[in-house]
């Protein structure tokens, strides 16, 4: 037994003694790029050679969007990494984006990533908004899930810098003694 053709991408491989057709690589193994195949498959006694042609179909495998949640300081800057969004199931040639839950405009995520980063930090305050539950969707093209992924928002307390100043005894009053920070 032998494949002659339609096995370009080397993804089936056939049991010569067999003819057992099993997945050799899945490299390429994505229905979105190639739906079906159309292996033509050769027998031979050694004589007499004959081929038949046999399809196989590819199905689709939807990605499921993996639960998460992550922390988050509220001094975080833009562009700080927050948290990377995984699927099983499909996992190449993804889209990923938004579907709710950023209606502040905090969070970004990575269109072919999926990484969350920080976008603005304007509205940024675990006082205001202690959690964010981001539903994250993903898609192959075909279908496509939706997650929800929650971002808790950790409080950073304020620190003030240790600082001396000197003042004249004839200071004016309200006269500007020094800026704690």
């Amino acid at each position: 037994w032998s494949i002659a053709s339609g096995n370009d991408d080397g993804v089936f491989a056939i049991g010569a003694s067999t003819g057992a057709i099993t997945v050799a690589d899945t490299t390429n193994l994505d229905k979105e790029t190639t739906a079906s195949y159309d292996l033509v498959v050769q027998a031979t006694d050694g004589t007499t050679p004959d081929t038949e042609t046999i399809t196989i179909t590819i199905t689709d495998v939807a990605p499921t969007v993996t639960d998460t949640s992550a922390n988050l300081a509220e001094d975080a800057s833009a562009s700080d990494a927050v948290v990377t969004v995984s699927t099983t199931g499909d996992t190449t040639s993804l889209t990923w984006s938004i579907a709710s839950g950023n209606d502040d405009g905090v969070f970004a995520i990575g269109a072919s990533t999926g990484a969350i980063t920080v976008a603005d930090t304007t509205n940024l305050d675990k006082e205001s908004t202690a959690t964010y539950n981001l539903v994250v969707q993903a898609t192959d093209g075909t279908t496509a899930d939706t997650e929800t992924i929650t971002i808790t928002i950790t409080d950073v307390a304020p620190t003030v810098t240790d600082t001396s100043a000197n003042l004249a005894e004839t200071a004016a009053a309200n006269a500007a003694v020094v800026t704690v920070s």
